[in-house]
């Protein structure tokens, strides 16, 4: 029998965020991007829990809004219990973005 790499017991609560606009303009993307990502979720979600981890999806409306989404990057790189990002949606708000997420991910 083969040992598994992940420690079975008590689940370690995982969150995966997502980071567009919910509303207006872009209303129809952002809902499905955060439906897509709750279906992911959803699929994988009891093969992670064997491996003792319960996966939460976060939602963060940018409103398509640079200084909205500056502040939910930091948010969320402040969120040790976030892994991953899905987002954001629009250019001018990931251009923003990315330098946060960048140093976050090289801490």
């Amino acid at each position: 029998m083969r040992a598994s790499h992940f420690a079975v017991g008590p689940s370690r609560l995982i969150r995966v965020a997502t980071q567009s606009p919910f509303s207006e303009r872009y209303l129809a993307e952002g809902q499905a991007l955060m439906l897509a990502v709750r279906l992911a979720v959803d699929e994988l979600g009891g093969a992670l829990r064997k491996h003792g981890l319960a996966v939460e999806v976060v939602n963060y409306d940018d409103r398509a809004s640079v200084e909205q989404a500056v502040s939910d990057a930091r948010s969320i790189v402040a969120d040790a219990d976030i892994v991953a990002v899905v987002g954001p949606l629009t250019s001018d708000v990931a251009l923003e973005v990315a330098p946060i997420y960048r140093d976050a991910g090289s801490r």
